[in-house]
């Protein structure tokens, strides 16, 4: 799984008893299997464009199933809802 998105904050959600690898711009870290649903976030990006890329070790005997990548960005300023 791969998105670019432009924010200053990252999470990816999802249930996982493998190992996995997660890379923000390139800069990768590894992780083994966790029982939280929150699976890796990045806070304090620059406000600009981003990509992060996912990628599950699975097999027969372990799975991975992504839920969702939560991204958070600044509002503008001057912006009135």
């Amino acid at each position: 799984y791969t998105k670019i998105f432009s924010g200053t904050s990252v999470s990816i959600y999802g249930t996982a008893n493998c190992s996995y690898e997660v890379s923000v711009d390139g800069a990768s870290s590894s992780f083994m299997a966790t029982s939280g649903s929150q699976l890796f976030t990045q806070d304090e990006l620059p406000a600009q464009m981003h990509s992060v890329s996912l990628t599950a070790h699975a097999s027969n005997t372990s799975m991975f199933a992504f839920d969702r990548a939560d991204i958070s960005r600044p509002l503008l300023s001057g912006y009135v809802k």
